[in-house]
């Protein structure tokens, strides 16, 4: 059986287990009774035909659960807080990564004098993120006399520059057009103009951009900044944000064990101050 229309089906084998929690869960906390009755058909249903159908049941609990967690009133909320946290250490990951094939196209741009491109490449294995990395050539000396060796040598300076320069041009162009997600660091001790033209080269080129740099020069980068989607302070941070877009794990808070969530702040719904 197809499923309806217009509805998303993901993939039983990782879900059985979740929908299992949440549906033992869901009873215990008396929240929605026909969420229930989703959960229990979608888990014990076989895996053979019924398979898209039992997707979509799963798919329409997930939607009744997230209109639950919505509209559910404050003597609920440490209820609704327990049900976000499960579903964020359980299902999250299982979903996204059961429902998404796609290779990730990572371009780090930016400085080379540390090894920020290596702490997200080492992240990205470690977590098994379907992510391809790209970067420029990283060797300074290299990038500087590749157009005059390769081309031939120049007298004056701004002529040799160009040649490499050009030369340089069709790796970074290349690279940032066929990207998914451009990573543009910025150190606080060199003048990297040549980050700068990335980041707006990406932005231009309609890149989800991401910067990188300590948040000494946030105030020199603040038009950079306001066209990134994200800027992170380390390169850690970078990791967390591929793996929360590709698979939808969150990491602990940054800010530690006494972050609480808006709604833990203002009650479910999130009303306006003063509204």
């Amino acid at each position: 059986t197809q499923a309806p229309q217009g509805e998303r089906s993901f993939s039983c084998a990782p879900a059985v287990k979740v929908v299992a929690l949440c549906c033992a869960f869901s009873r215990r906390l008396h929240i929605v009774d026909h969420l229930h009755t989703y959960c229990c058909v979608t888990a014990h249903c076989s895996h053979g035909h019924h398979r898209s159908h039992n997707c979509t049941l799963l798919a329409r609990g997930i939607t009744a659960l997230t209109t639950a967690l919505t509209t559910t009133t404050d003597s609920h909320t440490s209820n609704m807080l327990a049900l976000r946290h499960l579903a964020r250490r359980t299902a999250a990951r299982g979903f996204a990564t059961s429902t998404n094939s796609r290779t990730w196209k990572v371009y780090l741009s930016g400085e080379i004098h540390s090894d920020w491109r290596e702490v997200i490449g080492d992240g990205v294995a470690q977590r098994n993120l379907p992510v391809t990395i790209d970067a420029p050539n990283t060797s300074h000396e290299d990038s500087d006399d590749c157009g005059a060796i390769i081309l031939g040598d120049e007298e004056k300076r701004p002529n040799y520059d160009n040649k490499g320069a050009r030369l340089n041009l069709i790796r970074t162009r290349t690279l940032i057009d066929d990207a998914d997600v451009v990573v543009v660091r910025f150190g606080d001790k060199y003048r990297q103009w040549n980050a700068a033209f990335d980041a707006g080269y990406a932005t231009a080129k309609g890149k989800a951009l991401v910067t990188l740099h300590p948040p000494g020069v946030s105030h020199m980068l603040k038009e950079v900044n306001a066209t990134a989607l994200a800027v992170c302070e380390d390169a850690s941070q970078v990791v967390d944000v591929l793996d929360y877009v590709i698979t939808g794990a969150l990491p602990e808070p940054r800010d530690g064990p006494g972050f609480k969530t808006m709604m833990e702040r203002q009650g479910a719904g999130n009303p306006n101050p003063g509204g």
